[in-house]
């Protein structure tokens, strides 16, 4: 075929049809003939002069459109339209395509246009002229790349008829590209010159079966991947289910270890604060003695001062034996009581000596106690190490609730220092518990979404059943 086809072709195929025919050509002929009074006919054509003059020629008819589009397999696509010194192949392709087949052709342009997906183009012309169905299709291409044009077609192919090609030099390429796509949808080629195919409905037929039973195995394949999801799925449930009291169990046992601590920090405190009052009131008394030892030494120091007076004037008094005999009775009896005074205050001193040894001894057992009772505190942060360290293999949830406890373990330490610093400790502790109760929240609700999807899922396989099941009483 050469490619060239009459002038009356549009009238001719819309001859042919009835009036729910919907005759389809793309790229308009040279001119039009008689417009038959039956049938609908639509023109799309690539140039926008070309398309005026065939609105022109058409007038106001009812039934015929005229619409400048150039068809691409997708809307929006450029296209690169090429203009040649034959009209007649004006299309997409290229120069060096066409120059094997016509070695005279020349080039006199190029532009890029946004091309039209041909569904639309066909949607469009069924809104405009207010149709509630799609009528049958019979397509003729004249212009373009026709392969672009029939995969274009989208749902339209179904009402796809009769499909004629009419480009020209069709038959050294696009006619067998045609026949090859055309044959896969149930298309036979028809006797005569002209390139044209019908739909075979026998092979139609047996297509359309092929492709409810490519239906039915793709449901079966969801089906199976359906239940491998829902067995994994119930198995997932489960070891959540074991781990959510796993993890109750490890909280319990957290609350109890929490509580002998505070127990044992409350028995602590309660032992610091006695030995403070007993430490308080040996100091008192320490001091007090310190005191009364301060004033017999004061007092010691103004009888030897005494003395030493004594000792001056019974030298002065030397030059009269009387006076200095009565004077040295005198000072003698003195001195004797003042030896007597001294022993005393000596007696007394040794006696403040034996007391202060004895709060020294009494000290001493006070820091004895305090370190046994250090001991205590050492051997309970080693039995609270003991249990951090068996705390270290659960979870992530788990890791914060072992912090707190060990921040509590090292305010515990420092009880000593600072009431208040354990006091925040605690208070730390008893934020990352409702921390780990809102994650435990969490993971329930997780669960519950998980059971709920189980349920939709079960949901679907009952549907999937039922259409298989609906499909083989039909069979």
């Amino acid at each position: 075929m050469g490619g060239r086809m009459p002038a009356e072709v549009l009238t001719a195929a819309a001859a042919a049809c009835g009036s729910d025919v919907l005759t389809v050509v793309v790229g308009a002929p040279a001119a039009l003939g008689p417009w038959p009074a039956e049938g609908h006919l639509l023109v799309v054509e690539a140039d926008l002069e070309r398309g005026q003059q065939l609105k022109q020629q058409l007038g106001e008819h009812p039934k015929a459109v005229v619409c400048v589009e150039v068809l691409a397999a997708q809307t929006g696509q450029a296209v690169d339209w090429h203009r040649f010194n034959d009209p007649r192949l004006n299309g997409p392709q290229a120069l060096e395509t066409l120059r094997p087949l016509y070695p005279n052709l020349q080039q006199t342009g190029v532009e890029q246009r946004s091309g039209r997906r041909l569904e639309d183009v066909l949607n469009a012309w069924v809104n405009q002229q207010g149709l509630r169905f799609k009528p049958e299709l019979e397509l003729t291409l004249r212009q373009g790349d026709p392969l672009t044009a029939l995969q274009g077609l989208g749902a339209w192919l179904s009402q796809l008829r009769v499909v004629q090609l009419a480009i020209r030099g069709a038959s050294g390429h696009w006619q067998d590209v045609l026949a090859g796509w055309l044959g896969e949808r149930g298309f036979r080629a028809l006797e005569g010159p002209a390139a044209a195919w019908q739909r075979d409905p026998l092979a139609t037929q047996q297509l359309v079966v092929r492709e409810q039973e490519l239906r039915i195995a793709e449901l079966e394949e969801q089906l199976s991947t359906q239940a491998v999801r829902l067995l994994l799925a119930q198995t997932r449930h489960e070891e959540l289910a074991a781990e959510r009291d796993a993890i109750r169990v490890e909280r319990d046992s957290l609350q109890i270890s929490l509580q002998e601590l505070m127990v044992s920090h409350e028995e602590l405190r309660a032992s610091r604060e006695s030995l403070q009052v007993a430490v308080e009131g040996i100091t008192a008394e320490r001091d007090a003695v310190s005191a009364e030892r301060d004033a017999a030494w004061v007092e010691r120091d103004s009888l030897q001062n005494s003395l030493q007076e004594l000792m001056v004037a019974h030298e002065e008094l030397g030059a009269s034996r009387e006076s200095l005999q009565a004077a040295v009775e005198g000072i003698t009896a003195e001195r004797d009581a003042l030896v007597a005074e001294r022993d005393a205050v000596r007696v007394e001193r040794d006696s403040l000596q034996i007391s202060l040894q004895e709060l020294t001894v009494a000290h001493e057992e006070l820091g004895a106690s305090r370190e046994s009772l250090q001991a205590a505190v050492e051997g309970i942060t080693a039995e609270r190490d003991a249990l951090v360290a068996e705390r270290d293999a659960a979870w992530v949830e788990r890791d914060r609730l072992q912090i707190s406890l060990q921040e509590l373990t090292v305010a515990h330490e420092e009880l000593r220092a600072s009431r208040e610093s354990l006091q925040a400790a605690v208070e730390g502790i008893t934020a990352e518990r409702d921390e780990l109760v809102a994650q435990r929240d969490a993971k329930t609700a997780h669960a519950d979404e998980l059971e709920q999807r189980l349920e939709k899922i079960n949901v679907e396989l009952d549907e999937i059943l039922k259409l298989i099941d609906n499909k083989e009483e039909k069979e």
